[in-house]
């Protein structure tokens, strides 16, 4: 199987269902970074690649179900791993 075979509607309840998750992590890293958390804790570092992996994938849920005319927003500046 391929990410080709899958449906728009499936494709759109893959995306609603992980885009709340990939938005809680963000949510998340913010927090952590209101905090102060180290750059070096690795708890931090988790959250900050699980965040990028999520939105990598949300993103590529949302091109799929959108089909070729999607265009990705140009991402916000903000931290970097």
């Amino acid at each position: 199987m391929h990410s080709g075979d899958l449906s728009r509607d499936q494709l759109k309840v893959l995306y609603e269902r992980l885009r709340p998750m990939s938005d809680y992590l963000g949510r998340l890293q913010r927090r952590m970074e209101d905090q102060q958390f180290s750059e070096a804790d690795r708890l931090y570092r988790e959250v900050v690649a699980a965040h990028y992996t999520a939105q990598q994938l949300v993103e590529e849920l949302h091109r799929l179900w959108c089909g070729p005319s999607y265009t990705a927003p140009v991402a916000q500046s903000g931290r970097t791993n």
